[in-house]
């Protein structure tokens, strides 16, 4: 049982740098968190004094767990800016485990920025829960990932295949895509000119390159139902390619 606390011990400090900090100044820390014997306590507590102890995997940790964030959801990051470290911490800290698989990261991350939106804690971003879905269902394509999708948003249909996602916005992806390009030039975003809309995109994602497509209420419906012609839904997914 001790070697097995040893081990969580050691993975919960290298997953969380502020812990280390707390047991470097109160060692009794310890004690109360976890069931060590002497010998694994003066291990851990000789790691933490080492300055490529502890602390260089806790740097080589967050790097892995930071680099499919910023890779793969670079929208996501632009718009958060300067507090990009900041909401990624807070997501270490809620999902301290990880497989350090680059598909589930994203899909976590994901989950847990629109947690933080329905809280009202990214309130002063008003297309942060559009812009993370469309990532979402980029990175869906990307990695195949059909089921257990974090948001309701984010729809795979079999008739679409798995290049084409359909992704219900609150705000219009091609102007939101526009200000993210601008952004990537230094232009801040101005929100107001982004129209609220609330409707379906089809969405395509290929070479970091999205392709999307505003459709009318009835043609989503009818795709949704399964009940559009297949000829022209052949059609609209060569144009949305």
């Amino acid at each position: 049982m001790s070697l097995i606390q040893f081990q969580q011990a050691f993975a919960d400090l290298v997953a969380n740098g502020d812990l280390c900090r707390a047991i470097k100044q109160q060692p009794e820390l310890l004690d109360e968190k976890y069931t060590l014997t002497p010998l694994e306590k003066d291990r851990i507590l000789f790691l933490l004094q080492q300055s490529r102890g502890i602390g260089t995997s806790c740097m080589l940790y967050q790097i892995n767990r930071f680099t499919p964030l910023y890779d793969l959801m670079p929208y996501t990051c632009n718009i958060l800016g300067e507090r990009t470290r900041e909401y990624t911490r807070q997501f270490w800290d809620y999902y301290p485990k990880s497989n350090f698989q680059f598909r589930d990261e994203v899909m976590i991350f994901s989950k847990f920025l629109l947690e933080q939106v329905a809280d009202g804690t990214i309130a002063h971003i008003p297309i942060m829960e559009s812009l993370v879905n469309l990532e979402m269902a980029g990175n869906c394509i990307r990695f195949g990932v059909t089921d257990k999708v974090p948001s309701s948003a984010v729809i795979y249909l079999e008739s679409l295949g798995t290049a084409h996602r359909l992704l219900f916005s609150r705000f219009d992806v091609v102007q939101m895509l526009a200000a993210m390009d601008q952004l990537g030039l230094g232009v801040p975003v101005d929100y107001e000119a982004i129209a609220a809309v609330n409707c379906f995109y089809l969405v395509h994602f290929t070479d970091r390159r999205f392709v999307v497509q505003m459709l009318p209420d009835a043609t989503a419906t009818a795709i949704i139902e399964e009940t559009m012609d297949q000829e022209a839904l052949n059609t609209l997914l060569a144009a949305v390619s």
